[in-house]
């Protein structure tokens, strides 16, 4: 049997729990909005990539790209043949949201001491957030169905669905060779993005910073040591690394990916109703929050990166 105390503290946890959602377990969208930016907060890519929020299991979103070439040679007293007319060519982006689920436990002793404060639903909220934020990033760059990992499994992240524009490096170090035949890999109505930027991991991207050292003169010098306000890249376009980029893929188990692309060109969505469950388990004494959301991705237009496999990276 429960002690009073115990029923006491449990209830005061219950009302602050129920203050954070609405009826039917749903957090309200303030909230919401507070968990997803304390989410990505301190991530790299997914505090770059676009994040929001859809209404529905499965969400179509309207997507419009340019033809090729719109201008064309001008016949004076004459209009444009019906062959060069030129009209936005409209396309549906489909995310559909996938269900995923966690627990955060607070112990008594944490229970106790947070239960009298007024912050004690920003603690859920923040505590919530933080679990899981590496799991989001972990699942936004290296989803894949086909994956060992049941989670990784949910869905295909941003290196699995660029599929478009591949170029194999062969097995060799980040160089300067390598990011420029990546880049002549992207077409070229792509190539001026204004956010186009390199993302691989941190061992493929120290190799290429150590083989700047080859070159001579002080401005060399200034992009190794990253002063001068000067970024390591290739062509103005920032190499970045980012944490969750893989380190062992295959051939041989010792390579990565290098992603050519603006990271806004990549969707990162919450489904709006999010769940909270909660219950005083009293053998563990821990009050369990349970919470499940359901998460979608994809590119917008996916022929606008591109990506070298078989970077060494380990």
């Amino acid at each position: 049997m429960q002690s009073n105390e115990d029923l006491t503290l449990i209830n005061k946890a219950d009302l602050a729990v129920a203050d954070l959602i609405s009826l039917g377990g749903y957090l309200v969208p303030e909230q919401l909005q507070q968990f997803i930016r304390i989410a990505i907060k301190e991530v790299v890519a997914l505090a770059m990539v676009h994040v929001t929020t859809v209404n529905a299991p499965q969400t179509q979103l309207d997507k419009v790209a340019a033809p090729a070439r719109v201008l064309h040679k001008a016949v004076e007293g004459e209009a444009l043949g019906i062959a060069y007319r030129s009209a936005p060519i409209p396309s549906k982006l489909t995310l559909t949201t996938t269900e995923v689920m966690a627990e955060v436990h607070l112990n008594r002793s944490t229970l106790e001491d947070q239960i009298e404060r007024a912050g004690f639903q920003q603690t859920v909220i923040q505590l919530m957030a933080e679990r899981v934020r590496l799991d989001l990033e972990d699942i936004l760059i290296n989803g894949d169905t086909d994956s060992a990992d049941e989670f990784l499994q949910l869905f295909n992240g941003m290196l699995d669905l660029t599929t478009s524009n591949v170029f194999p490096a062969g097995e060799v170090a980040l160089g300067k060779s390598v990011l420029r035949d990546l880049y002549d890999v992207l077409p070229e109505q792509f190539e001026s993005q204004a956010n186009l930027q390199y993302w691989t991991n941190r061992k493929a991207r120290s190799a290429y910073r150590s083989s700047l050292s080859d070159r001579v003169g002080d401005l060399a010098d200034a992009i190794i040591a990253g002063g001068q306000n000067k970024e390591v890249g290739y062509d103005d376009v920032p190499l970045r690394k980012i944490p969750m980029f893989p380190n062992s893929l295959n051939p041989n188990a010792h390579c990565t990916n290098v992603l050519l692309h603006d990271p806004k060109n990549f969707i990162f969505a919450f489904q709006r109703q999010m769940t909270l469950d909660r219950e005083w388990r009293p053998s563990q004494r821990v009050y369990a929050i349970i919470f499940t959301m359901r998460l979608a991705q994809n590119w917008k237009h996916e022929p606008m990166a591109a990506k070298a496999s078989e970077v060494l990276g380990a």
